[in-house]
């Protein structure tokens, strides 16, 4: 009977670290879903995208592109950081 009542609360142990508090739930469940951002570009080839992306055709061309990549890609990475931390 002993053994018995031990396995039953272990069980109940079990169950109860297996159920996630309210606010943890929450948190899992409502992560807004971007697969279906409409504000996404959406383009079938490299050129198609840079076109999209094009601001203006009168600039004059960049004299270091990768120090402006790697500026674009810190300002991503900590807003992306923010998104999953928050």
């Amino acid at each position: 009977e002993q053994a018995a009542l031990a396995k039953k609360a272990e069980e109940d142990k079990r169950r109860q670290s297996r159920m996630a508090a309210e606010e943890e739930y929450e948190k899992m469940v409502l992560v807004t879903n971007r697969n279906r951002d409409d504000s996404i570009i959406e383009a079938s080839t490299v050129d198609d995208a840079i076109a999209h992306l094009a601001i203006s055709d009168s600039l004059p061309p960049d004299r270091h592109p990768e120090k402006r990549l790697r500026a674009a890609f810190k300002a991503f990475e900590e807003a992306e950081l923010r998104a999953l931390k928050g």
